[in-house]
């Protein structure tokens, strides 16, 4: 997974613990904007940041784990 892919995110998206939105369903289109990968002996995962279209509007999803989505483009 690269910045600038077109992906979809395949399973239910929580933005924050505090966050007063609730969860992002499965199924929203989104473009990954950065990527964050884990250190440490090796890297286990790599995270992601991607703008996701929710709703006709666009939305902040930061940190999760590329597993979460899928590249579409």
């Amino acid at each position: 997974m690269n910045i600038g892919d077109m992906v979809r995110n395949v399973v239910k998206l929580h933005i924050g613990p505090v966050s007063p939105d609730p969860p992002i369903s499965p199924g929203h289109l989104g473009l990954v904007v950065s990527q964050v990968p884990e250190g440490g002996a090796g890297p286990l995962y790599s995270y992601v940041d991607v703008l996701l279209s929710v709703d006709g509007r666009l939305v902040q999803s930061g940190y999760h784990v590329t597993g979460h989505f899928k590249v579409i483009a």
